[in-house]
């Protein structure tokens, strides 16, 4: 037990140490890049604050007067020439704005501090000037440390007027502002590379000025300071983040707390999704044995359940289940193709059988009515007439059931069908049958679907027939044939699918009766108005529903009727 617990202890500090120091590393990397950035902003602000027009009006108007004896100092609201806008003067927030003329003398002091500046600032030497002008320059000014950010102050014809400085003693109070105020963890110094004492810190009680740097190791923890690199600087200086020894404690607590969390998130993880999974495929197998049996309940007629020669887990008893289901469709399967073939053997026998007799009578009808005209009267004939009439009719009937029948049966053949020239050629072939209908056509180009092109023929076929029979008694009569625009009809299965149109302007038809619309020997006008057998439409859908399309259809009577169609 006591080695286990050493073995412990060793992992943890050594885990407590690592952990130090990657956070030493990046608090670091943190406060020299926060410094880095207040630096920079007091170049981005003078060199904006130099292109103000206010400021360059003012200096205009100073051109050619005497040096002023005393410098202006603008105390508690900004002078003219600062931005108005209130976000700017809390983003730019400069201790000292200094506005000198060409000669470089001052002539107004912007003080957003309470102590005034050095005297040293208002006359600083040409060298220093120049040295902070496009880039900040950290000089000592009176034993601390100034940031120096200059620009020169020219008009629209390149003429210098003067020039702009922002400075700020880089002491507590700038520390405190780009690093955050002091804390036992939140702690940074300014070093002077050649007398390793402190130039400047963020808490002068805890880190004072002047305080070697040997003197600090005792009380904190700091990364290896390093040099901070900026361009104009007088002064060797290295950035330090430190940290109080009495908050190892604390840190170690926390790391502590880090690595406990990191565990059970790894356990999470890894763990998770192997729990997941078994989660997942445990309800998939119940939803799959549950459909099993309702199948072999409702759809082949007996419980499998309790069927005997099944053992073995959950996952055996499914699988022999699939496999008596797999038997047992292959047997269905094999049942119905006999079923197809003697329907097959069916039809034929109705093709051939029915139509002898019918040809028959309808021969024989047409003799008697020619050869023995003088020997009846108009009602014989009348009776003729009919029995000819419900001849041809049956014949009709027993070509669209044959009809029906393939479309169901037949084998389809995939291939790029243009539906745009199959209407066209039907609509043609209608109008020479009855060149003296006056019929409106319009048709939409080059609409293309996959398919087969027999059976789409049909389809085309039926639904234009009935279009050009429901408009024979309408006056202006009209066919249309399109592509919806919007297709994201609500009752679609499929709301992406393109939906095609035949549309007319015929007697349409009561909605009320739009259930009965598909179904074979269906009709919804009488012979007499409309003749027809009632299988074109059901043959219509069966081919739509062959290649897993939708059809419906909308309509009023006495308003036309529209059929809409998706493959």
């Amino acid at each position: 037990m006591l080695l286990v617990a050493n073995l412990q202890e060793g992992t943890l500090r050594q885990a407590f140490e690592s952990q130090l120091t990657d956070l030493m590393d990046e608090k670091a990397f943190q406060h020299r890049v926060r410094f880095s950035r207040s630096v920079e902003a007091y170049y981005h602000a003078v060199k904006m604050l130099s292109a103000q027009g206010p400021l360059i009006t003012y200096l205009e108007e100073r051109v050619g007067e005497p040096a002023p004896v005393e410098v202006v100092i603008v105390k508690g609201k900004a002078p003219i020439w600062f931005p108005h806008l209130s976000f700017l003067r809390s983003f730019l927030a400069p201790r000292y704005a200094i506005v000198l003329d060409s000669g470089r003398n001052p002539l107004e002091l912007y003080q957003n501090w309470p102590s005034s500046p050095p005297s040293e600032l208002l006359n600083l030497p040409m060298e220093i000037l120049l040295q902070a002008i496009g880039q900040t320059h950290i000089t000592m000014i009176g034993g601390t440390p100034y940031l120096l950010a200059a620009e020169e102050v020219k008009d629209g014809a390149g003429k210098l007027l003067g020039f702009l400085l922002l400075s700020s003693p880089l002491d507590e109070a700038f520390m405190i502002t780009s690093n955050g105020p002091a804390t036992g963890w939140n702690l940074v110094a300014l070093i002077d590379e050649e007398s390793k004492r402190v130039m400047s810190s963020n808490n002068q009680q805890m880190i004072a000025r002047g305080l070697m740097l040997k003197a600090l190791t005792e009380d904190y923890l700091f990364t290896e300071p390093e040099f901070l690199a900026m361009g104009g600087m007088e002064l060797n200086f290295r950035f330090a983040s430190l940290v109080s020894k009495e908050g190892i404690d604390t840190m170690a607590n926390r790391v502590m707390k880090k690595e406990w969390v990191t565990q059970i998130l790894l356990a999470c993880v890894y763990m998770g999704p192997f729990i997941i999974i078994i989660f997942w495929l445990t309800r998939r197998i119940l939803r799959l044995t549950a459909r099993v049996e309702e199948f072999s309940l409702y759809d082949l007629g007996y419980e499998q359940s309790g069927a005997p020669g099944m053992s073995g887990d959950q996952l055996d008893v499914l699988e022999q289940r699939f496999q008596r289901l797999t038997d047992d469709i292959k047997k269905r399967t094999s049942q119905l193709e006999s079923a197809n073939h003697e329907l097959e053997a069916f039809a034929y026998s109705v093709s051939h059988d029915l139509r002898a007799p019918l040809r028959s009578i309808d021969g024989f009808s047409q003799a008697l009515d020619e050869d023995y005209s003088d020997s009846l009267d108009e009602t014989g004939h009348d009776y003729l007439r009919r029995v000819r009439k419900a001849a041809q009719r049956m014949g009709a009937l027993i070509d669209e059931m044959l009809m029906l029948s393939r479309v169901s049966r037949s084998e389809m053949k995939m291939r790029n069908v243009d539906l745009s020239s199959i209407v066209a050629s039907q609509l043609q072939e209608l109008a020479r049958l009855e060149p003296e209908r006056q019929i409106e056509v319009v048709i939409a180009k080059g609409l293309n679907v996959v398919g087969d092109e027999g059976l789409l023929r049909v389809a085309m076929t039926n639904l234009l027939d009935n279009a050009w029979k429901f408009t024979s008694k309408t006056a202006g009569a009209e066919i249309e044939f399109g592509v919806v625009k919007n297709a994201a009809w609500q009752n679609l299965d499929h709301p992406t699918m393109p939906v095609f149109f035949v549309a007319d302007n015929g007697v349409g038809f009561d909605m009320g009766f739009a259930d009965k619309l598909f179904g074979a020997f269906q009709r919804l006008h009488r012979d007499e108005e409309f003749p027809g057998t009632g299988v074109g439409l059901a043959t219509v859908q069966r081919i739509i529903k062959r290649h897993n399309g939708k059809i419906w259809a909308e309509s009023e009577l006495g308003q036309g009727a529209t059929f809409y169609f998706s493959l």
